[in-house]
């Protein structure tokens, strides 16, 4: 369960949506009708742009963020840089939030941002470290590399069925085609005997598909006396 943070009066209140290429910013300063909107791109200047804005307030600002991938990292090791609070969010808690504000599933950028922005309100977020900062930079990066290589692993030794991304883009296959990519591509069954009776295997299973029962028989049909 999140542990509540409540801000402190005066803070400005900054939610960022964070995705690859732009980042969608919503500002509320404390006695602002009117919240501010803007979008980032991921750049250094873009990063100048926002941090500039967020300096010429004059007050204590406070960041929070969905942590997305790696594509926050710059942006929160710049605005930790700059001397703001940086905060939190997470996923899980935003997902449940989110539904329950909007009473639906559906989720955009802006949406997000509100949401995220609510949350940073009522101190519904996480102290962020950085990496970097923290001085586990290097302890998260094996930790990163020993997740891709145990799935990559799990994916040599269970080849079938395959990840659905390798199909996710192009034409769809049919049931019989990416067992016969299995076949095809170097895996744990190539140098042994087993590759030849899997693939004489899924040869018979093709012709039963096709109908074609020459010389498969099986047992004899029982006679009804």
């Amino acid at each position: 369960m999140t542990t509540l943070h409540p801000m402190p009066d005066g803070v400005v209140l900054v939610a960022i949506d964070i995705a690859k290429s732009r980042n969608e910013v919503l500002i509320e300063v404390p006695g602002a009708k009117r919240r501010r909107r803007m979008t980032i791109l991921n750049t250094r200047e873009e990063h100048d742009r926002l941090i500039a804005l967020l300096l010429d307030l004059g007050r204590p600002v406070a960041c929070a963020f969905e942590a997305t991938g790696n594509y926050h990292r710059p942006i929160a090791w710049r605005l930790r840089e700059a001397g703001f609070d940086v905060r939190l969010v997470s996923s899980v808690a935003l997902a449940r939030t989110r539904e329950a504000l909007h009473n639906g599933w559906d989720k955009n950028d802006p949406k997000d941002a509100q949401v995220i922005l609510h949350m940073l309100r009522i101190g519904a977020s996480l102290a962020y470290h950085d990496p970097l900062a923290a001085g586990i930079n290097d302890v998260q990066e094996l930790s990163k590399t020993h997740e891709a290589i145990s799935s990559a692993k799990t994916q040599v030794l269970h080849p079938d069925p395959l990840p659905a991304a390798l199909f996710s883009r192009g034409r769809a296959l049919s049931p019989k085609q990416p067992q016969r990519l299995v076949l095809r591509l170097p895996g744990p069954l190539s140098d042994t005997g087993q590759h030849r009776g899997l693939e004489q295997g899924g040869l018979r299973r093709s012709r039963i598909d096709r109908g074609g029962t020459q010389g498969l028989q099986g047992p004899p049909a029982r006679r009804h006396l």
